[in-house]
């Protein structure tokens, strides 16, 4: 969590201070088309979690004016450093000038780019219309989750009702990443790929490309530093768009489906996938 700074800085992201349609909490990301809506409990785990402290504390921050984060009755602001893309850049001239190599790394949605690609995989996928054998899967993940469904509910209907559920706070965030990336569970992997970058393509992410962010890639590369990319997206999704802002494919890692050894996309994934303390795990392991 508090290793977000080095993006926080980059300008990627900002917190809303934001009451939610049910009159609890939310954290949201600025620029974003959607608003993650949860129960005020998550909000203030997330807050101890990212470093949040309550705003009685505010002033022995010096940041009485800061951005907050919203929970009744409290409210949260983020200790956070500031820093122009010059700051960035020349900080990055300096840490090469005295140790030169070494690595950056970045996460993808609300980061490099604005929205979130596994979102995008996710939606699209579902309109193709899931495969039959995610259907059984889907089931035990919502019976496990206690999303309460219809007993002859279809796969879609199951992957729709998981994600409200999600959306709502009452269903874990990390097993709705696994959950997205083997809803193309029964494709081809070389189907899975090619829709991706046909997703990709669709949704217009070079339109959608953080400038302040992309600058800080440009010249981190260009000064000989190698540049990675986290995410607990898709693995697919994400190479598709690593390929567009221009990261290798060896330095890419996300949440990885399991492929049969026939091709075929299985219904689970290899963990641990790069959620929360997994991004350090994967990212190390590169």
């Amino acid at each position: 969590g508090r290793d977000r700074e080095a993006l926080l800085v980059a300008g990627a992201y900002e917190l809303l201070e934001v009451v939610g349609r049910d009159g609890e909490a939310a954290l949201g990301q600025a620029g974003e088309d959607r608003v993650d809506v949860r129960p005020a409990a998550l909000v203030e785990d997330e807050a101890e979690l990212f470093g949040f402290v309550a705003k009685a504390q505010r002033e022995k921050l010096g940041d009485a004016d800061g951005v907050v984060a919203f929970h009744r009755p409290s409210e949260y602001v983020q200790r956070m450093q500031t820093a122009t893309v010059d700051e960035i850049l020349r900080a990055i001239d300096e840490a090469a000038r005295v140790q030169p190599g070494g690595a950056i790394a970045f996460d993808g949605d609300g980061t490099l780019w604005a929205g979130d690609i596994g979102e995008d995989f996710f939606e699209a996928a579902l309109s193709r219309g899931p495969h039959a054998v995610t259907r059984e899967p889907l089931a035990r993940e919502a019976a496990e989750g206690g999303v309460v469904v219809a007993a002859n509910a279809g796969a879609r209907d199951l992957a729709h009702a998981i994600h409200a559920a999600y959306l709502a706070g009452k269903f874990s965030e990390e097993r709705i990443c696994e959950i997205v990336a083997w809803i193309a569970g029964g494709w081809t992997h070389d189907e899975l790929r090619a829709f991706c970058k046909s997703t990709i393509e669709a949704v217009g992410l070079r339109d959608r490309l953080h400038g302040e962010a992309i600058r800080v890639l440009r010249h981190a590369q260009s000064s000989g530093i190698e540049a990675y990319l986290v995410s607990a997206s898709p693995l697919d999704i994400v190479e598709a768009a690593a390929a567009v802002v221009g990261i290798p494919l060896d330095h890419v890692t996300a949440v990885r489906e399991r492929v049969s050894s026939d091709g075929i996309v299985e219904c689970g994934v290899v963990r641990p996938i790069p959620y929360g303390e997994g991004k350090v795990t994967n990212l190390r392991a590169l």
